[in-house]
């Protein structure tokens, strides 16, 4: 009886132990959700164009293509992407750009980035790089359930 009692307990206490990590694990994914929507307010190829100028970047220098959105069926997570691209970049400039950018929110991110030595001008570089942010996609409004007539 002592042996079964035992049991129970130390399976009563797996399961609170369980219960914890799930509403742990609940709170970030709302914590997660809530950086995610606060994207939306965010204009990427702008928000690129002001940190360029920040940095000291000519915006006509810079070639920016945007990409269609992807969306993540599963998590209902919206990736809007634009391409950028420069011919004429500074170590330096492109280091300070680099990072304003990743710290700029924790829903964007450099996804690639491929650096060229500019034969022509040896102090500049050639880059370009992927800038991605990452938006929760709007639920349609579902339609108030069917009146009873």
């Amino acid at each position: 009886m002592r042996r079964r009692v035992d049991d129970t307990t130390d399976k009563l206490q797996q399961m609170l132990g369980l219960r914890q990590e799930y509403e742990q694990a609940k709170k970030l994914r709302k914590q997660s959700e809530q950086r995610i929507k606060a994207a939306r307010n965010i204009q990427l190829m702008g928000m690129l164009e002001n940190l360029a100028k920040q940095v000291g970047i000519d915006t006509k220098e810079i070639e920016m293509n945007p990409r269609s959105p992807a969306t993540n069926p599963e998590t209902n997570i919206e990736e809007e992407r634009v391409e950028v691209k420069l011919e004429k970049i500074t170590i330096d400039s492109l280091v300070e750009f680099l990072q304003r950018i990743e710290s700029r929110s924790d829903t964007i991110a450099v996804r690639s980035l491929h650096v060229k030595h500019n034969f022509r001008e040896p102090k500049f570089l050639s880059v370009d790089f992927t800038v991605s942010k990452f938006q929760l996609r709007e639920q349609p409004e579902k339609h108030g359930k069917a009146r009873k007539g």
